[in-house]
């Protein structure tokens, strides 16, 4: 109920739509699905073949990465907003730049869903192989536990915004 309040005050302004926030969060969207679909590009053997992984990709995966983007483009919507109504707490601005990463990192091992890209992306974390391959056995639990971390992030910068904002 707070993040639709929220919402309401961030996308609605005096009833109207405010197009600002609502092109920022369209092209923060895009931008993810576009970077997410290109990570497990790049982070394969053989980065050349696009076409390929379109094919290999099935509704779930698509369903993940439009889920994660959206979550990840509101969660930083919410806190650009919360910039822009000039906090005077300073101190809870990292707070917000902390649960987006953190977001944003659970969001990326969670949509690298093939051994390969597991690899080169744990091994450029220093990560052993066979830890890479432990993460690919829970992999819907990564996408668990990403969701969590960032619809409670969205919840708590949601409260953050409804308290200032009391219209």
């Amino acid at each position: 109920m707070v993040m639709i309040e929220a919402l309401k005050i961030i996308f609605l302004k005096d009833s109207k739509i405010n197009f600002f926030y609502l092109l920022l969060f369209l092209n923060f969207t895009l931008t993810f699905v576009f970077f997410f679909i290109e990570l497990q590009i790049f982070l394969t053997p053989k980065p050349d073949n696009i076409s390929l992984y379109f094919k290999i990709w099935q509704t779930r995966d698509w369903l993940i990465v439009s889920f994660l983007s959206i979550l990840i483009s509101l969660n930083l919507i919410f806190f650009i907003y919360s910039i822009k109504i000039k906090s005077p707490e300073v101190k809870s601005a990292p707070t917000g730049i902390l649960g987006a990463l953190s977001g944003i990192f659970s969001a990326i091992l969670a949509t690298a869903w093939c051994s390969s890209c597991l690899v080169v992306l744990f091994s450029l974390l220093g990560i052993s192989f066979s830890t890479g391959i432990l993460f690919l056995k829970y992999k819907f639990l990564i996408f668990a536990v990403s969701s969590i971390l960032l619809l409670s992030s969205l919840y708590f910068q949601s409260k953050k915004i409804t308290e200032k904002c009391k219209c």
